[in-house]
């Protein structure tokens, strides 16, 4: 699920499910070797506040380049992604993705791993790599 609202700092809009309120809005923040627009997003799903995440959209002076700093809320039963547009007249496009059950994703790789690391522990493998079977290294007839 995902979607998009064109909002000002205050206002608030549906997408996706969620409700989404651009709490604030901050232009031209110096970073190391950028400037940035942030916003300040709450995230609220049935009245509840679950998450209040500040993506970026960061510009590069004299390489004329720009990039989208996604911010993200993770929990076992789905990730919150929100991203920015361009500011335009005191307002910016917000965008809302919703992806569930990214955390069994994540876990599935895990016991993959332990599966792997427990059959190298498996002695049955082991016992037998110093004897090797004399008939098969003898030539043939």
């Amino acid at each position: 699920r995902d979607g998009a609202a064109v909002l000002r700092p205050g206002q608030s809009a549906l997408i996706a499910g969620y409700t989404v309120q651009l709490r604030s809005l901050e232009l031209d923040v110096a970073g190391p070797n950028y400037t940035a627009t942030r916003a300040s997003i709450a995230v609220i799903e049935n009245g509840q506040t679950i998450a209040i995440l500040r993506p970026e959209r960061w510009r590069f002076p004299g390489r004329e380049m720009q990039t989208t700093e996604a911010a993200i809320s993770t929990n076992i039963v789905r990730d919150v992604y929100v991203a920015i547009g361009e500011p335009q007249d005191g307002s910016i496009v917000v965008n809302l993705y919703v992806k569930p059950l990214v955390a069994f994703i994540w876990a599935g790789a895990v016991i993959m791993a332990f599966g792997g690391l427990l059959s190298l522990a498996d002695r049955r493998y082991r016992i037998g790599v110093g004897a090797r079977d004399s008939r098969a290294l003898a030539p043939a007839e």
